[in-house]
């Protein structure tokens, strides 16, 4: 299981290139609750950070943000886990 943070235009080409490379096994997160319940690439958006407080370490992530600061600062948070 791989989750995915993002779901804007960079996570679009993240999703299609993990496709491609033989992985399907994701989870599509998002930390704006308007996208949240919402189909992205036929995943359903979850929510980022109620997940990140359920799930237990080691966990494999992409953060797939394209601003840079905001891709940093969730990878901090998720670093931390």
């Amino acid at each position: 299981m791989i989750y995915l943070i993002g779901s804007g235009g960079h996570s679009k080409v993240v999703v299609e290139a993990l496709i491609q490379s033989g992985e399907a096994d994701l989870k599509v997160l998002d930390s704006d609750a308007q996208k949240v319940g919402q189909s992205f690439l036929n995943f359903k958006i979850e929510h980022e950070e109620a997940t990140l407080n359920q799930i237990q370490s080691p966990v494999s992530f992409f953060v797939a943000i394209g601003d840079p600061i905001a891709r940093r600062e969730v990878c901090e948070r998720w670093l931390e886990k």
